[in-house]
């Protein structure tokens, strides 16, 4: 449980990270930079690895579409751009919401084995930069009252994913 809130905790360290020290100019080059090379680092060397184990070349091809997929589609659809601006943040953070619910469920699976201790550290802290990340990007483009909604979701995402395994 302590795992639970750990993770939760870390979603809201993002925003003040970013409230503190991203307005400075060499701080949000920094942060841009980390963050690049940590979920880019996180999807190459663990996340790819571990779904082409599961379902094969099928995960490349997943991994290419996700990556071009919506600027293929804000390029399609440039006359409509607002809205599909909004349909692609839409469908972003419906995804961060899937992939926090399969966080939660990781971790109540991880708590129950002592050998998954690292995968459930790995989590908590992945969402450091997750947490920043989200506002780094929601709070320009949506406003503040969206991004903290969606860190909200999130952590009631990764609380239902916890207990739905817990169910099990």
């Amino acid at each position: 449980m302590i795992a639970l809130y750990a993770s939760i905790f870390a979603l809201g360290v993002g925003p003040l990270i970013y409230q503190s020290f991203g307005p400075m100019k060499r701080t949000d080059s920094f942060a841009s930079g980390f963050i690049l090379v940590v979920i880019s680092s996180t999807l190459l060397f663990e996340v790819l690895p571990h779904t082409f184990d599961n379902i094969g070349y099928l995960a490349f091809v997943l991994a290419i579409l996700g990556f071009i997929g919506p600027t293929l589609i804000e390029k399609l659809f440039i006359k409509s751009a607002d809205k599909t601006h909004l349909l692609t943040i839409s469908l972003g953070i419906l995804g961060l919401l899937l992939h926090a619910s399969i966080d939660g469920a990781a971790i109540q699976a991880s708590s129950e084995t002592t050998q998954s201790e690292s995968l459930t550290l790995a989590i908590v802290l992945h969402r450091l930069p997750v947490g920043l990340t989200i506002w780094w990007l929601l709070n320009p483009l949506i406003g503040q009252r969206w991004a903290l909604l969606t860190l909200l979701f999130m952590a009631l995402a990764t609380s239902g994913g916890y207990f739905l395994q817990y169910a099990d």
